[in-house]
């Protein structure tokens, strides 16, 4: 979190015990792939080879994907955070630098800090109607209804979240 002259921001952060856990869950996957390229090259006869030889490569491509993607997404997040600019009135996401979404602040009805297994963040109930307060411009996932909230911004703390509560007046 930062303070400028405009209003507070606020910056996604990845916990270290979930980078942790994808960093080992990608490493599994990822020497499982090359296990399945390696086993498969070197154990089938040339015959066989011949046939199963690309569906192999490609299971074994696939599960390094599978494991390195999200660990790699996670690790971009950390270098570019997302960002959420609050001045009082107005409510930016901002995804790479660019907007995502704006609202009014007087058309949130309630925030709360959101926590599963895997995912933390920040939801967002709107006061209805939404079409008259939000203005969105991407980002699906951003969207997605978690827990009966109408936004979820993902991997903002519970920290931040507190110092925003006490900067606004009740």
């Amino acid at each position: 979190m930062s303070n400028s002259s405009q209003g507070m921001i606020f910056y996604s952060s990845i916990k270290p015990k979930l980078m942790k856990k994808t960093l080992m869950r990608g490493t599994l996957l990822g020497s499982a792939g090359v296990l399945v390229i390696l086993g498969g090259g070197t154990m089938l006869p040339i015959a066989q080879l011949e046939f199963w030889g690309l569906p192999i490569l490609l299971a074994g491509l696939l599960l390094i994907a599978v494991g390195l993607v999200p660990q790699r997404k996670l690790a971009k997040l950390e270098i570019n955070p997302h960002e959420i600019h609050f001045d009082g009135e107005r409510v930016l996401f901002l995804q790479n630098a660019d907007t995502v979404f704006d609202l009014p602040f007087s058309g949130i009805e309630k925030i709360d800090y959101l926590e599963n297994k895997q995912l933390y963040g920040w939801g967002l109930r709107l006061k209805k109607p939404i079409e008259n307060t939000l203005t969105k411009k991407g980002a699906t996932f951003i969207t997605q209804h978690f827990e009966g909230y109408d936004l979820f911004l993902p991997y903002f703390t519970k920290r931040s979240l507190a110092e925003l509560h006490s900067q606004i007046p009740a």
